[in-house]
């Protein structure tokens, strides 16, 4: 077996030969793109070299043979470029877990990096690597790709499906000036264009702040600040993003599956220095809403119930809270009108409903149906309370509470794997309308809680003054295992902020209770507190 092959004499079917990166880029070689010319110091040299890593003389001079064919004494610098063979598979990138080589100059130079190269094989990103994704030790070889350097103007990678969102007809490119080291090594914000390649237009563009770029220089790159005018300006203009984003497509379309691509751009336009699969696609997401539509005659608001729904409702809760949540309403609106002495038609028929814009839960009150509520519950919700409230907290106890428990019982214990599904999903439906229902019933007794701890602070403050110790202490004095919880809670943040360390500790931004002692407070305090908390 050989130990030097040029690109064009390789293709995808050579992993074992050329390794990953070698076989896609003689693929994309023989398939006529436009990619610089090189050669792969094959896995056969790798298995020959000496027993401290370092390179064979007569693979040496294979090495040197093929470097003077490719620069011949054009004194053109190269790219030595791992490539082995558990790298750029469809399961596993391996993307910067073995060394790369920039703008080496020398045949001797070369020699060094393939050895170099052999030896990241090994390294602790990529044996890190490969025990992440399960990669067998066994049988592993490094190949090594040598080829022409272009001297880039800008340079990038782009993704032929949006690994954002999971749009395929999206192609996402990421820009910079130079040579591509800098976006792939994260050293600038470079600038992302997002192309739509169905509709043939540029359909999100962002523009990074490139302080820097990575030419070429000597024998090596380096690092160079730019004018500030270049900083902000764009890399790609909508022509070129859009003629790079076609030739993402016919990459993707050889390989017949979402590509993540280098590429190069100097005068002669654009090259491909490297192409492998995208390993991690998301399912489709659809961008996020920016309109929030309503339909007139009606009121969307969020309170009561939807403050404990902060986010995006899922399709089955959604539309099972549609039916539930406007039933429960008008059950309590029912109640209310027949409790109160109103006639038992006062409110049947409103027009309420819960639904999701952009998927987040709302209420919906026709104009209409608001009207008749706030125009009759109002004088009744008075009248009731004015006997003390204790219709509603009957109502609770004694209807409320024991439907809710009799809901809940009637699902305890059941086996649900022996459960059909669809009469799973019809106790899903009668458990969610219980909870609606119940939390009506709560909802009525809050204010009577409300009131009577209001009504204790005042009477507390006009009779016994603030000299006799904290409100609080009264109201908290029932024994009862919650309460108990929360007079704990009281007491250890009073003890919090009787200690000025502790209480400037606990408002720092990011406060862990099991981080480390804060600078200042010394290491028992902090352990006592951790402790009592």
């Amino acid at each position: 077996m050989p130990t030097i092959v040029w690109l064009e004499e390789v293709d995808a079917g050579d992993l074992a030969l050329a390794g990953g990166k070698g076989a896609n880029l003689g693929e994309l070689v023989r398939a006529g793109f436009d990619v610089p010319r090189g050669f792969v110091v094959t896995t056969q040299a790798h298995a020959r070299r000496n027993p401290d890593g370092s390179v064979p003389a007569v693979v040496a001079d294979d090495i040197r043979s093929a470097w003077r064919e490719l620069v011949g004494d054009t004194g053109a610098r190269v790219a030595v470029r791992s490539s082995a063979t558990a790298e750029d598979l469809a399961e596993a990138s391996f993307a910067g877990q073995q060394e790369t080589y920039l703008g080496v100059a020398g045949e001797d130079a070369v020699v060094a990096a393939v050895a170099d190269c052999w030896a990241s094989l090994f390294g602790e990103r990529a044996v890190a690597y490969r025990t992440e994704h399960e990669v067998a030790e066994s049988g592993l070889a490094m190949a090594v790709v040598v080829q022409l350097m272009v001297d880039a103007d800008a340079a990038g990678v782009m993704f032929t499906a949006n690994p954002v969102n999971g749009h395929r007809e999206q192609v996402v490119l990421t820009a910079s000036w130079g040579l591509g080291e800098s976006v792939v090594g994260g050293l600038v914000d470079p600038d992302t264009v997002v192309v739509d390649t169905a509709a043939q237009r540029v359909v999100e563009r962002e523009t990074g702040d490139k302080a820097s770029r990575i030419v070429l220089a000597g024998a090596g790159t380096r690092t160079e600040q730019l004018a500030g005018d270049a900083w902000g300006a764009a890399v790609l203009d909508d022509g070129q993003a859009l003629a790079l984003a076609a030739l993402g497509r016919r990459v993707e379309a050889h390989f017949a599956r979402p590509q993540d691509i280098e590429w190069a751009l100097d005068s002669s336009g654009f090259h491909v220095l490297q192409a492998r699969p995208v390993t991690a696609l998301p399912d489709r997401v659809e961008s996020v809403p920016d309109t929030w539509p309503s339909e007139p005659g009606n009121m969307y608001f969020r309170a009561s119930i939807i403050e404990q729904l902060p986010e995006p409702l899922t399709p089955l809760f959604a539309d099972l809270m549609a039916e539930a949540v406007p039933a429960s309403l008008q059950a309590l609106m029912n109640d209310l009108a027949t409790e109160s002495g109103l006639p038992e038609d006062t409110f049947s028929g409103l027009d309420v409903g819960f639904p999701t814009v952009n998927g987040y839960a709302f209420y919906r009150y026709a104009n209409s149906a608001m009207a008749r509520v706030t125009s009759s519950s109002l004088g009744a919700v008075r009248l009731l309370y004015a006997r003390g409230g204790q219709l509603f907290l009957d109502r609770w106890r004694n209807r409320g509470l024991p439907e809710y428990r009799a809901a809940v019982a009637a699902w305890a214990g059941r086996d649900l794997a022996a459960v059909p599904p669809r009469e799973l999903l019809g106790g899903v439906g009668e458990l969610l309308a219980a909870g609606c229902r119940y939390y009506t019933f709560v909802q009525t007794i809050i204010p009577l809680t409300g009131t009577v701890e209001l009504s204790w602070h005042a009477l507390y403050r006009a009779l016994a003054g603030v000299d006799r110790g904290p409100v609080e202490s009264y109201i908290i004095g029932l024994d009862s295992e919650p309460l108990r919880a929360e007079q704990e809670l009281w007491e250890l943040g009073r003890w919090v902020g009787s200690d000025d360390r502790l209480a400037a500790a606990v408002r720092q931004p990011g406060f862990e209770p099991g981080g480390a002692a804060p600078d200042g407070v010394p290491g028992e305090v902090w352990q006592e507190w951790l402790t009592r908390f």
